[in-house]
């Protein structure tokens, strides 16, 4: 069976940044088990947490499906054409909006348009944790965007910016944020590539997240597993809500369903 896991707040506790003991065991259970754990998350390849590196993972479904490393090598990977990248900075600060650009090795911001919302500055504090860099584009460029995602404040428009970015990206609603994905990728479509890589059927899969950007995978895996941390609509998508992520939740499901 190919198992597939988000990261954040499903192999590591969002609020405190633990990953259990047992999540490590569970997946190098899976792996002498003879089953193919695989990582499916929306952060960039380049932004994951070396914790999860050091885990025997077979694959890599990263920044939304826009990136695919299977053992070691690449299948895909896409990044935002430089030439958008001047209509995206407008639109934002056009319709009032906080954005992160989420770019190889790092963050990008936008000054003002950067500066007034507490997730941006807890993510930044994260992300420089584990020696990536955040910068301000007004100091250039220098690294390609992979993904990006814009935070709501009173005086946003979310949706003149969505509407705007349609031709080139699909965004994800995320309960005050919108995440935005090239056209045509989602964690699903990652999935399907990296089944069609090592010949399995999708009704052999299962898939962990808990939250909305989770959805797609979760529906398409044979077996669609919440963590009980997860957002409601998460947990409606699911055929099996675990327990939280420190309450040992993936191995208490993998037990659950006798897969290790």
């Amino acid at each position: 069976m190919v198992i597939f896991f988000d990261i954040d707040g499903t192999l590591i506790d969002d609020t405190t940044q633990v990953i259990p003991q047992s999540t490590v065991d569970s997946i190098h259970a899976l792996v002498a088990a003879g089953h193919i754990p695989v990582v499916n998350t929306g952060r960039p390849y380049s932004h994951v947490d070396p914790r999860v590196r050091l885990m025997p993972f077979a694959g890599w479904i990263c920044a939304g499906g826009q990136e695919v490393l299977l053992q070691g090598k690449w299948l895909k990977k896409q990044v935002v054409p430089m030439e958008w990248m001047p209509t995206m900075i407008h639109e934002v600060r056009k319709n009032n909006l906080q954005v992160v650009y989420e770019a190889e090795d790092g963050f990008y911001l936008d000054g003002d348009y950067s500066n007034k919302h507490p997730e941006i500055l807890r993510q930044s504090d994260l992300i420089r944790k584990i020696d990536c860099y955040v910068r301000d584009i007004s100091e250039g460029i220098h690294h390609d965007v992979v993904k990006f995602c814009v935070f709501d404040i009173p005086e946003s428009n979310r949706a003149d910016f969505v509407k705007a970015m349609e031709p080139w990206f699909d965004a994800i609603d995320r309960r005050g944020m919108a995440e935005f994905l090239i056209k045509g990728n989602s964690k699903a479509a990652g999935m399907q590539m990296v089944l069609d890589a090592v010949g399995c059927a999708v009704s052999d899969t299962m898939a962990f997240g808990d939250s909305g950007n989770d959805l797609p995978m979760l529906k398409a895996a044979g077996i669609g597993v919440c963590m009980g941390n997860g957002v409601q609509e998460a947990k409606d998508a699911a055929d099996y809500v675990t327990k939280t992520v420190l309450e040992d939740g993936i191995f208490h499901a993998l037990k659950h369903f006798n897969l290790i």
